[in-house]
Formats: structure tokens, C-alpha cells, sequence
């Protein structure tokens, strides 16, 4: 049982934990029945689904910093509720997306909610927690997201075999009223966001408008951590991919190798982040990540040209390297944004750091595909020295340059409670 995990030291449940089950459940759920539903009932081709997609991702990508900026105005707290709720309404459009336009809508309203959350959410995190206590709570927020999106993937996969609509009407009503209990959630937390003052207007236009893109170091540490992050579409895209083109491997081996990397993710994230509570941690285990992920490059090369028995064993190891590569990698990120993101401006610095993320998912699968595949052994190395020189910059420049203290944190600020 991982609930219990959500204690923090004044022994309350902090709600972001459950915020995290339930949005990621309900996002499991219609990530596995939309794309099927939509292609298998001839509404819209596997393509026209892409592209909707696509388009979706970009437009909550350039939303996400000014949506992140008004908290300059107004609560964390009331944003968030107020976000949750857009995307429990937005995803009903779904129900009447009968077109590739009506689809599209219905998606890009969608995510332009779901794309700010996740750096609004790691702000709540901030203000509700002492700093060496930050980075566990992300761990644990992030265990129970993918213990959500597993189990709403398995009841996606139960309501796939009926026939028709009902499929499609669970997905969406799931994911609805997942939304609607974790905005639930957030109205019923005390001591959080109120805990810090809003600034008058003209006060926070004078502290807080400067321009984050004059803030070279935090831009390079995010573009860093964004090459870091090549672990997702190394997992999501290039195995995957590899098995079904590159390999005489079964094709459920690729099943059964995410299984591997759920486990792991959910079993070890929280212990393993606990070497990045503090700065220095997170930068060694960004510097980890790099050699870690540099391995696994190196494997896929490896497995080039074996048997499938061979193979197998080659690419259960690659696996294993990329997970370890992405939990240490998340809690670097989180004690580095953390660190290096401004009390006064901190929910704008996070949805900047997140680009990086944002533009490994959109650049990496096409760098895998298109660059890395064709190349073979030589792109593969080439791709290895990159993350590897990634990982041990990130490190040098944050042992070089340490973050400046932030402000104290309020003494009621680590108070938090549910209903």
C-alpha cells in the first residue's frame, strides 16, 4: 500500500499524492479508448489522430509559462481548481467529435488545461513543503501517477471489448469525474497557497516581470535536463520500434518490457530519490543519468544484428538502464528546479524548465527515427557521448554556480490537510 507514503512529517495526507492517482487514472483511461475508438469507428485515420494530437501538444506548450504567470494575481489554489474543472468539461466535447475539426477542438481545449498542471502542481508542492522534504514528495506524486495510468490503462483495455459507443462514454466520463474529485481535492486544502500573500499588482510587476529568458544559466539548465530526459522516447518510441522493424523479437516483448519499467518506476522511485533531497544530490544524479542513459544507447547498438534470444537479453538490460536513467533523472530535475527557480516567481520558472520536456517529446521520436535508426552503431555513439557530456555539464554547473537562497518558507506554509 503506497498511501501511507503521503504522510509528510506532520503526519497529514497531502492531497497532491491523490491529485496525481486520480488525474493520471483517468488520463489512462481515455489515452487507452480515444485513439482506438476514433480510428477503429472510421472517424478520423491513425494519421488525422497524430496530427490532432500534435497540434494540441504545441498549443499547450505556448500556454503554459502565461497560464503559469497568473499566479502573479491570483491564488495557486483557485488556478488550479479552476483548471481542473475546465478539463472535466473540456473532455465531454470528445462525446460529439464526429470530425477531425470537432476532435481536434476537443483535444487542443483539453490540453490547454492539462499542459499547466504539472509545473502548477510541483509550485503546490514547494509552498506546502520544507525544501529537503520537496523531492520525496514529488517521488511519491509520481508513483502513484503511474500507479494511476496502469490501472486506468487496464480498465481502458475491459471497456475496449464492447462494441459501439459505451467505450468512449466510460473513457470520457471517467476521466470527467477524475477531474472533478481531484479539483475537489484542492478546494478542501488549508494552509497551502493562501499561505503566501498575492503581491499588489504594481509590487509583482516590479519583482517579478523581469524576462526568465534573461536567466541564462536557467535556460541552459533546461535545455540540459531536456536532453536528459531523452529517456522517454528511448522507452516510448525507439524500443518499441526496434522490436517491430529492427528485430526478429515476438512483438509482446514489448509489453512485457514496459511492464518491467512500470514496476521499477513504482518500486524504486521513491527510494532512489532520496539521494536527491538536497542540491548536490540532484546534480549527481543528473550527472548518473547521463552515464546511465549513454549505456542504453549503446545497448540498442549492441543488439543490432543478434538473435532473438540474444537480443532479448540485450534489450531487458537496455530497459533496465533507461528506467534507472528516468528515475534519477525526475529527481534531479525536480531538486535543480527547485533550487534555481525563484520563490517570487517560482510557478512561471517551473512551466519554463518543463519546455524542455515539452521539446524532447515533440524533437526526440523524429531524432530516434529519422537521424539515430539510419545511422546504426555510429548515431547510437554519437547519441551516448551527448548524454553522457549532458549529465556531467548539468553537474558542473550547478556545483559551480549554486542556487541563491530563497526566502523562508512561512511556518503554517507545511500545514496541509484534505477533507
Amino acid at each position: 500500500m503506497f498511501l501511507h507514503r503521503l504522510l509528510p512529517a506532520g503526519r497529514r495526507p497531502h492531497p497532491v499524492g491523490l491529485v496525481f492517482l486520480l488525474d493520471w487514472t483517468g488520463t489512462g483511461l481515455l489515452l487507452t479508448v480515444a485513439p482506438v475508438y476514433f480510428t477503429s469507428a472510421h472517424i478520423v485515420s491513425a494519421t488525422q489522430y497524430a496530427l490532432a494530437q500534435t497540434v494540441a501538444s504545441l498549443l499547450g506548450l505556448l500556454v503554459s509559462v502565461p497560464v503559469s504567470g497568473l499566479t502573479k494575481r491570483w491564488p495557486l489554489r483557485r488556478i488550479l481548481v479552476g483548471l481542473y474543472l475546465w478539463r472535466a468539461v473540456a473532455v465531454l466535447l470528445l462525446l460529439v467529435a464526429h470530425s477531425l475539426p470537432v476532435l481536434m477542438t476537443g483535444l487542443c481545449l483539453l490540453t490547454l488545461a492539462d499542459r499547466p498542471c504539472g509545473p502548477l502542481l510541483q509550485s503546490l508542492v514547494a509552498e506546502s513543503q520544507a525544501p529537503d522534504a520537496r523531492v520525496r514528495l514529488m517521488a511519491v506524486a509520481r508513483t502513484m501517477a503511474n500507479i494511476g495510468i496502469t490501472v486506468g490503462a487496464l480498465v481502458g483495455g475491459g471497456l475496449l471489448a464492447l462494441d459501439g459507443r459505451p467505450p468512449l462514454i466510460g473513457a470520457v466520463a471517467g476521466d470527467s469525474l477524475s477531474f472533478v474529485v481531484a479539483a475537489a481535492i484542492l478546494i478542501g486544502v488549508t494552509g497551502v497557497a493562501q499561505a503566501r500573500r498575492v503581491q499588489p499588482v504594481k509590487e509583482a510587476a516590479a519583482v517579478r516581470d523581469r524576462s526568465i529568458l534573461s536567466d541564462r544559466r536557467f535556460l541552459g539548465l533546461t535545455a540540459l535536463n531536456g536532453v536528459l530526459g531523452m529517456h522517454k522516447p528511448m522507452l516510448m518510441t525507439a524500443l518499441p520500434l526496434w522490436i517491430a522493424v529492427h528485430s526478429d523479437i515476438p512483438h509482446y516483448w514489448t509489453g512485457l518490457l514496459m511492464a518491467v519499467n512500470t514496476v521499477m518506476v513504482v518500486g524504486l522511485q521513491i527510494p532512489l530519490s532520496r539521494a536527491a533531497a538536497e542540491l548536490a544530490g540532484s546534480a549527481r544524479a543528473m550527472a548518473i543519468t547521463g552515464v546511465v542513459l549513454a549505456g542504453a544507447a549503446l545497448g540498442f547498438a549492441a543488439a543490432a544484428g543478434r538473435g532473438a534470444t540474444a537480443a532479448i537479453v540485450i534489450l531487458v538490460a537496455v530497459t533496465v538502464l533507461i528506467t534507472i536513467a528516468e528515475i534519477y533523472q525526475s529527481a534531479g530535475s525536480w531538486g535543480v528546479s527547485f533550487a534555481y527557480a525563484p520563490e517570487e516567481d517560482r510557478a512561471r520558472y517551473l512551466a519554463v524548465f518543463n519546455l524542455g520536456n515539452g521539446a524532447r517529446d515533440i524533437v526526440g521520436p523524429l531524432l530516434l527515427t529519422a537521424v539515430i535508426f539510419p545511422l546504426g552503431l555510429p548515431g547510437w555513439a554519437v547519441l551516448a557521448g551527448v548524454l553522457s557530456a549532458s549529465g556531467w555539464q548539468l553537474h558542473r554547473s550547478v556545483m559551480r554556480s549554486p542556487a541563491p537562497p530563497n526566502p523562508a518558507e512561512p511556518a503554517d506554509a507545511a500545514s496541509t490537510s484534505t477533507p
